[in-house]
């Protein structure tokens, strides 16, 4: 009929109207949700932020060599006898103070930095 837009032509765009493919695809103004979702502004990863706290030593390396404290593997000191041949076992608990073992003639002195 006169003055009437077939039908295949009207629907397939109507005026001012933006295809909803491309409407759905990237919404105006939104950035798409993975990426928003992925690093939010202004934050650190969970990864990143978990592996090293700020201000905070990891504690394999706190718990190797704790501040003023001796390694338990150098507590122990051993001390050969020279009169009657046997080792005598002087277990050594610093308290941030000297320590002298004396046995016999020889001396061992320990002290903590």
């Amino acid at each position: 009929m006169e003055n009437e837009i077939p039908k295949q032509a009207n629907n397939a765009i109507t005026e001012n109207e933006i295809p909803k493919q491309t409407n759905n695809a990237i919404m105006e103004n939104e950035i798409l949700k993975q990426a928003n979702n992925a690093i939010m502004e202004n934050e650190i990863p969970e990864q990143a932020n978990n592996a090293i706290v700020e201000s905070e030593i990891p504690k394999q390396a706190n718990n190797a060599v704790t501040e003023n404290e001796i390694p338990k593997q150098t507590s122990g000191l051993f001390v050969r006898s020279r009169d009657h041949g046997t080792v005598l076992n002087q277990t050594v608990r610093m308290a941030g103070r000297h320590l002298a073992v004396d046995v016999d003639v020889i001396r061992v002195s320990v002290q903590t930095v």
